[in-house]
Protein backbone atom coordinates (compact mmCIF):
# COMPACT_ATOMS: atom_id res chain seq x y z
CA UNK A 1 0.00 0.00 0.00
CA UNK A 2 2.74 2.54 0.89
CA UNK A 3 4.16 1.91 -3.28
CA UNK A 4 0.44 3.25 -3.89
CA UNK A 5 0.60 6.18 -1.38
CA UNK A 6 4.08 7.19 -2.60
CA UNK A 7 2.76 6.76 -6.64
CA UNK A 8 -0.61 8.96 -5.67
CA UNK A 9 0.97 11.65 -4.02
CA UNK A 10 4.04 11.84 -6.83
CA UNK A 11 6.61 11.30 -4.07
CA UNK A 12 9.97 9.48 -5.06
CA UNK A 13 9.90 5.51 -3.57
CA UNK A 14 11.53 5.24 -0.02
CA UNK A 15 13.52 2.32 -0.91
CA UNK A 16 14.26 -0.62 -3.30
CA UNK A 17 10.86 -2.61 -1.71
CA UNK A 18 8.47 -0.04 -2.18
CA UNK A 19 9.93 0.94 -5.75
CA UNK A 20 9.71 -2.89 -6.73
CA UNK A 21 6.14 -4.27 -5.20
CA UNK A 22 3.55 -3.83 -7.45
CA UNK A 23 1.11 -0.75 -7.11
CA UNK A 24 -2.48 -1.37 -5.41
CA UNK A 25 -4.21 1.18 -7.65
CA UNK A 26 -6.70 -1.30 -9.36
CA UNK A 27 -8.35 -1.31 -5.57
CA UNK A 28 -9.32 2.31 -5.59
CA UNK A 29 -10.61 2.18 -9.23
CA UNK A 30 -14.28 3.52 -8.59
CA UNK A 31 -15.50 2.35 -11.94
CA UNK A 32 -14.81 -2.00 -11.15
CA UNK A 33 -18.08 -4.01 -11.16
CA UNK A 34 -17.17 -6.26 -8.67
CA UNK A 35 -14.79 -6.19 -5.65
CA UNK A 36 -14.48 -9.11 -3.17
CA UNK A 37 -13.19 -9.10 0.55
CA UNK A 38 -12.17 -12.17 2.53
CA UNK A 39 -11.65 -11.96 6.69
CA UNK A 40 -9.44 -13.97 7.40
CA UNK A 41 -9.71 -15.08 11.30
CA UNK A 42 -6.19 -14.80 13.12
CA UNK A 43 -4.65 -17.70 14.05
CA UNK A 44 -4.85 -16.45 17.93
CA UNK A 45 -8.38 -16.45 17.72
CA UNK A 46 -8.34 -20.06 16.19
CA UNK A 47 -5.63 -20.82 19.06
CA UNK A 48 -6.70 -19.44 22.05
CA UNK A 49 -10.79 -18.80 21.79
CA UNK A 50 -13.39 -21.16 21.79
CA UNK A 51 -15.15 -19.15 18.53
CA UNK A 52 -17.10 -21.19 15.92
CA UNK A 53 -14.78 -20.55 12.72
CA UNK A 54 -15.28 -22.22 9.77
CA UNK A 55 -11.62 -24.35 9.14
CA UNK A 56 -8.70 -22.57 7.90
CA UNK A 57 -8.26 -22.46 3.60
CA UNK A 58 -4.82 -23.45 2.28
CA UNK A 59 -3.98 -19.97 1.74
CA UNK A 60 -4.24 -19.49 5.07
CA UNK A 61 -2.22 -22.10 6.53
CA UNK A 62 0.99 -20.78 4.21
CA UNK A 63 0.74 -18.09 6.34
CA UNK A 64 2.85 -17.56 9.35
CA UNK A 65 1.11 -18.18 12.65
CA UNK A 66 1.40 -15.27 15.16
CA UNK A 67 1.23 -16.07 18.36
CA UNK A 68 -0.34 -13.89 21.50
CA UNK A 69 1.78 -13.98 24.54
CA UNK A 70 -0.25 -13.38 27.13
CA UNK A 71 -3.54 -15.02 28.40
CA UNK A 72 -7.23 -13.81 27.53
CA UNK A 73 -7.38 -12.09 31.24
CA UNK A 74 -4.18 -9.86 29.85
CA UNK A 75 -5.93 -9.09 26.48
CA UNK A 76 -9.48 -8.20 28.51
CA UNK A 77 -7.47 -5.73 31.13
CA UNK A 78 -4.86 -3.86 28.48
CA UNK A 79 -7.92 -3.54 26.35
CA UNK A 80 -10.28 -1.89 29.08
CA UNK A 81 -11.57 0.95 28.11
CA UNK A 82 -11.51 0.90 24.56
CA UNK A 83 -14.44 1.43 22.47
CA UNK A 84 -15.11 -1.43 19.85
CA UNK A 85 -18.75 -0.14 19.31
CA UNK A 86 -17.82 1.46 15.38
CA UNK A 87 -14.33 1.82 13.99
CA UNK A 88 -12.29 4.69 14.41
CA UNK A 89 -13.42 5.43 18.08
CA UNK A 90 -9.96 4.96 20.03
CA UNK A 91 -6.84 6.23 19.97
CA UNK A 92 -5.09 4.89 17.43
CA UNK A 93 -1.37 4.77 18.64
CA UNK A 94 -2.73 3.90 22.55
CA UNK A 95 -4.18 0.63 20.53
CA UNK A 96 -1.16 0.05 18.46
CA UNK A 97 1.16 -0.03 21.53
CA UNK A 98 -1.59 -2.62 23.59
CA UNK A 99 -1.42 -4.74 20.32
CA UNK A 100 2.66 -4.81 19.95
CA UNK A 101 3.44 -4.98 23.52
CA UNK A 102 0.87 -8.61 23.21
CA UNK A 103 2.91 -9.61 20.28
CA UNK A 104 6.02 -8.44 20.47
CA UNK A 105 7.34 -8.18 23.97
CA UNK A 106 9.24 -4.74 23.66
CA UNK A 107 7.99 -1.45 22.82
CA UNK A 108 8.15 -0.22 19.47
CA UNK A 109 10.85 2.21 20.42
CA UNK A 110 13.09 -0.07 22.42
CA UNK A 111 13.22 -2.79 19.27
CA UNK A 112 13.85 0.09 17.12
CA UNK A 113 16.01 2.15 18.95
CA UNK A 114 18.36 -0.76 18.70
CA UNK A 115 18.06 -0.93 15.14
CA UNK A 116 18.39 2.80 14.14
CA UNK A 117 21.45 3.90 17.32
CA UNK A 118 24.79 3.68 14.77
CA UNK A 119 27.45 1.72 15.92
CA UNK A 120 30.17 2.85 17.69
CA UNK A 121 33.65 2.62 16.49
CA UNK A 122 37.11 2.44 18.12
CA UNK A 123 40.00 4.25 17.14
CA UNK A 124 42.78 2.25 18.15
Amino acid sequence: MLRTIEDLLGLEHLNLHDGGVKPMIDVLDPNRSEWHYHAVPSFILRAETALPLPPPSDEELALAPVHSLHNARWWADALAGFDFSREDRNNADRFNRVLWQGLMATSPTQRFAAVLTPPRFSRN
